[in-house]
């Protein structure tokens, strides 16, 4: 489910829900937003405890789409190596390294060794030549400095493009519906009235849905849960291309006409078997503002078994291969 999905099911749970489908004016969408990040932020930190490769990004210099992360425009052609360069800027969603590779051609076997800056190796790099010519196969020594400087020695005398894989900072839980829609029918091109999707919206496009309302065009006002991706009501995004475009990841069922109202929401990164221990905290918490202690502890007590389900299946994505040799290869 979507973040608006499950915000509307933790209404439910908490009984929040009026007679039309709106919400109950106790509550506000922007205060139960704040309730489910509060929720992903926790899960995905202890998830990251335990298995922080499910939230790697493969990023590689030679790319030149800017993007925006975190709120910040950044290029991948900064990841480049430039000649007489020992300090680069890694990607502001950057958390944690966990591999760099070279992919100029004819230097792909360079190597690349984490160092403390502080190491008598690289201290001696620093003393000495500030540019080297690295031969092929040739070592290079980094460190993260600050929080997302990467710091090599030795400086190269010619720049060499680098492929990186890290840990990424996920982006808040968020929904957009300022503006209007179009789209013609069988095809994935979405086009916005009014809409700033690139520029002012922090979503990440890989975790997207777009929403529209088959019933009352110009409205959409309640989101239903058991919406699927059918191509119609609820669809997922591949990349937001300009503040007035959108391309989804299949193409749209049914023609949906200029001035039509929509919702960007965004999707958890978490594994979707496990999005409804979002719903369960904040539900605890609507009733928590309720004053409703023993059904506050009912619920937390639901998100904690489901933390601890997470916690214990994350990491078994990957199971282990088993090789098994043909038996004609004996004796032949």
């Amino acid at each position: 489910m979507n973040a608006d999905q499950l915000v509307k099911l933790a209404a439910f749970q908490a009984g929040a829900i009026q007679q039309d489908g709106s919400l109950a004016p106790f509550f506000t969408i922007p205060q139960l937003y704040m309730w489910l990040n509060d929720a992903n932020f926790e899960l995905e930190k202890s998830i990251r405890s335990i298995y922080d490769d499910y939230f790697v990004r493969v990023m590689t210099s030679t790319d030149t789409v800017a993007q925006k992360l975190m709120g910040i425009d950044y290029t991948p052609t900064t990841l480049q190596l430039a000649a007489s360069t020992s300090r680069f800027t890694l990607p502001p969603d950057f958390q944690t390294m966990r591999s760099i590779r070279c992919v100029t051609s004819g230097n792909e076997s360079m190597q690349f060794e984490s160092k403390d800056m502080g190491h008598r190796y690289f201290q001696e790099y620093l003393a000495v030549a500030s540019t080297y010519t690295v031969p092929p196969g040739g070592r290079i020594y980094y460190d993260i400095i600050g929080e997302r400087t990467l710091f090599i020695v030795p400086q190269l005398t010619t720049a060499a493009d680098i492929e990186i894989i890290y840990v990424a900072r996920t982006k808040p839980l968020h929904r957009y519906a300022t503006g209007t829609v179009a789209i013609t029918d069988a095809t994935d091109d979405v086009v916005g009235t009014s809409t700033v999707w690139s520029s002012g919206t922090p979503f990440d496009a890989a975790y997207l849905d777009i929403m529209f309302s088959v019933t009352t065009p110009t409205a959409l006002t309640n989101v239903d849960i058991s919406w699927v991706y059918d191509g119609g009501q609820r669809n997922r995004v591949a990349s937001i291309d300009t503040d007035t475009t959108l391309t989804l990841a299949a193409n749209k069922v049914a023609t949906v006409a200029a001035g039509a109202a929509y919702i960007l929401s965004s999707l958890p990164v978490l594994p979707p078997e496990h999005h409804a221990a979002l719903a369960d905290f904040v539900t605890a918490q609507m009733f928590a503002k309720s004053g409703k202690a023993e059904q506050f502890d009912r619920f937390m007590a639901k998100y904690e078994k489901r933390k601890a389900s997470i916690l214990n299946t994350i990491n078994v994505r990957q199971p282990d291969v088993e090789y098994v040799e043909d038996y004609t290869t004996y004796g032949a």
